[in-house]
């Protein structure tokens, strides 16, 4: 894959949040590795990065001003919303396919249309709160979520 059909992708299937969100795209960077690239979308209120990573895509947001350190995972984020940390329903994983292309285009596809469902209620819960406050809750939960789902997962798991 090299990074047009990538950006072609993004701007295909998230082009929804220029058009009718009022975000920009501040950034669009290729990685040399792995054929790793992103594009970075900001609003007034939080940034969305779509970023593939050895052709697996992700989708992350962030409170303004920009804290890099600070990326929360679509999944993450919605199950917060939603106050519901055993809620994975929204980690969307899907089956490698030999056609690379086809492979990034379904997943960015099904996560551009569940963006689009959450995409005020993630754009107002920024704008609510001091960033680093909200960072902090943010992470803290993620955390939970994972710990739980690893308990859940593995019911016979040890703590360390």
């Amino acid at each position: 894959m090299n990074d047009k059909e990538f950006f072609y992708l993004v701007q295909k299937h998230f082009g929804y949040l220029v058009s009718d969100q009022g975000f920009k795209v501040v950034q669009r960077e290729t990685f040399r590795h792995f054929n790793n690239a992103q594009v970075v979308f900001q609003s007034e209120n939080c940034r969305i990065r779509v970023l593939v990573d050895r052709d697996e895509v992700y989708v992350d947001a962030a409170p303004l001003p920009p804290m890099e350190h600070c990326w929360i995972d679509l999944g993450t984020l919605i199950a917060f919303l939603k106050n519901d940390d055993l809620d994975n329903t929204y980690d969307i994983e899907i089956p490698r396919q030999e056609d690379r292309i086809a492979g990034l285009e379904a997943q960015i596809q099904q996560l551009a249309a569940l963006l689009l469902d959450h995409c005020s209620q993630i754009c107002s819960l920024f704008s609510r709160e001091a960033s680093d406050r909200l960072c902090t809750k943010l992470k803290e939960f993620g955390l939970q979520r994972l710990e739980k789902q690893a308990k859940l997962r593995w019911p016979n798991s040890v703590d360390f």
